[in-house]
Formats: C-alpha cells, sequence, structure tokens
C-alpha cells in the first residue's frame, strides 16, 4: 500500500516539475521574442560583424531567411541577440569574379586538351593511311 502511494506521489511530482519547465521555457521564450528585435528599439553595439551563415546557423536563427547574413548585437538593455544584416555587395562581387576567373581558366584548359587530342588522332589516322598505302 505504502509503495502505491509513493508511486503515485512520484508521478505527480514529475508532472509538478514538467509543468514549471515548460513554464519556464515559454517565459524564456517570452524575453527571447522580446529581445529578438531589441536593436529597434533600444542603442546596440556589435559583437560579431556581419557573416554568412553557416549551415548550423540556417536552422537555428530566423534571420537568417531573410539575407543568409547574420550579426550578433547586443542590445544595452535586453542583451545578446542575432540581428539579419544586408548582403555585403564587393564581397559577392569578388566571389562572382573569382568564379568567373575559374572557369575561363577551366575551359583554356579544356580547349588545349582538346586541340592536343585533335592533333593525336589526326597525326594516327594519317599514320595508319601511309601505313595501308604503302602495304600495297
Amino acid at each position: 500500500m505504502k509503495s502505491m502511494w509513493a508511486c503515485v506521489v512520484r508521478s505527480h511530482f514529475h508532472i509538478l516539475l514538467a509543468s514549471l519547465f515548460l513554464i519556464t521555457v515559454a517565459k524564456g521564450e517570452e524575453n527571447a521574442m522580446i529581445s529578438e528585435f531589441c536593436w529597434e528599439k533600444e542603442q546596440f553595439t556589435t559583437e560579431v560583424a556581419c557573416h554568412i551563415c553557416s549551415s548550423h546557423e540556417m536552422l537555428q536563427y530566423t534571420a537568417c531567411g531573410d539575407t543568409g547574413y547574420i550579426e550578433q548585437v547586443k542590445c544595452e538593455i535586453s542583451g545578446t541577440s542575432i540581428k539579419s544584416c544586408p548582403v555585403d555587395v564587393s564581397r559577392e562581387a569578388a566571389v562572382f569574379w573569382k568564379f568567373e576567373g575559374v572557369m575561363v581558366v577551366l575551359s583554356l584548359i579544356s580547349g588545349l586538351v582538346v586541340m592536343h587530342r585533335m592533333r593525336k588522332l589526326n597525326q594516327d589516322t594519317i599514320d595508319r593511311i601511309q601505313r595501308q598505302i604503302s602495304a600495297l
């Protein structure tokens, strides 16, 4: 009989702990929502400069969905928050031209390989024809 009551008390205790945890998490989410856009209403300083979101950050922060770039800011009252930042146009241009340069180099190398192969095949054809003619 005593063990049954202990089991009931234990289960009620676990339910109470779980509900307290959920209330705490909900309050934490409210505070997170309040501090999420704190830079719109408060003075802030940038803690981590604007950078491209990693695959982990894409899943973790909704701010990554806007531009793909985020920065970490510290608001005076609310604390640390993550905010979306604009795309760095000069960096994107540099990445684009680097890609274009690599493509030009690869196309030149491919063209040279094709020309070398064509010359070799043509020479093989000429040699085969000369052997056939000399065999007559």
